[in-house]
């Protein structure tokens, strides 16, 4: 893969991946010295064509020692992995991928407080969203199945569940008039919850994972994946008791009865 790219792009995805091993290897230690060794020779510019793959191995060396499992599997593709042919459908496929790893990224950058879960992640997230740029892919299951477990690090049992929905779930290809007034109905009632927690003065870490959750949701039931009816308000419900009041409560009962009727 890296033969395939010119020598500046090379030296900049180098400089990127060192700067991410950088912020876990010990100061002090071997790895944390030659990383910025390796970072001040790259930064220079001075690379010759049979140094690439010396550097690659040693960049990924120092991932085995200093990083986690995942970080060293994503680096370990960017750097060795091949470039895979794609049918339309794939692609599409990856996309949608890249786009939800967009919307994790924002939702955990938007986190009042950050952890130190929710920075490797970020991480990871960057490194994984370079790789699939790059067309490196592994089969479509084990991507959804890598998202949704960064999902479950930095949010809720729900938030991994609804991720995995919508990567997964099956799209209804028979729209009757009932389903879209339902669909419609859902939605409203999802903009409205958003609404009371967009007028709060200070938000808490649920108020923003709710939000998130929200655009999921909405995301998914335009794109045809619904479960039933009462599902789908039970869910809402839930983010209601989390962020909600009584009467929130109470306006989305009243609407799932005058829908109901």
């Amino acid at each position: 893969m890296l033969l395939e790219k010119s020598k500046i792009e090379i030296i900049e995805q180098f400089i990127h991946i060192l700067e991410i091993l950088e912020m876990y290897a010990k100061e002090g230690s071997d790895e944390k010295a030659i990383i910025r060794l390796m970072l001040d020779y790259l930064e220079k510019g001075y690379v010759l064509d049979d140094d690439i793959l010396p550097i690659a191995s040693k960049i990924s060396e120092i991932a085995k020692k200093v990083g986690s499992f995942d970080m060293k599997r994503e680096i370990s593709l960017l750097l060795f992995g091949e470039r895979k042919r794609l049918t339309k459908s794939q692609k599409n496929k990856i996309k949608k991928i890249i786009e939800i790893l967009e919307y994790l990224k924002s939702y955990i950058e938007k986190k009042p407080y950050k952890s130190y879960e929710d920075k490797l992640i970020l991480n990871l997230i960057g490194l994984k969203i370079l790789r699939l740029d790059n067309g490196i892919v592994l089969d479509y299951n084990s991507e959804v199945r890598s998202l949704t477990n960064m999902a479950l690090r930095v949010g809720s049992y729900e938030l991994k569940n609804e991720i995995e929905l919508l990567l997964t779930g099956r799209r209804r290809r028979k729209l009757t008039e009932e389903f879209i007034q339902k669909r419609l109905s859902i939605i409203k009632i999802l903009e409205m919850v958003k609404d009371f927690i967009d007028k709060k003065e200070f938000k808490s870490s649920f108020d923003y994972e709710a939000l998130f959750l929200i655009n999921l949701k909405i995301y998914r039931i335009e794109e045809g994946i619904l479960k039933n009816f009462d599902e789908e308000i039970e869910s809402i419900l839930n983010i209601a008791r989390k962020v909600g009041n009584h009467k929130l409560r109470e306006q989305i009962v009243l609407l799932k009865e005058s829908i109901k009727n």
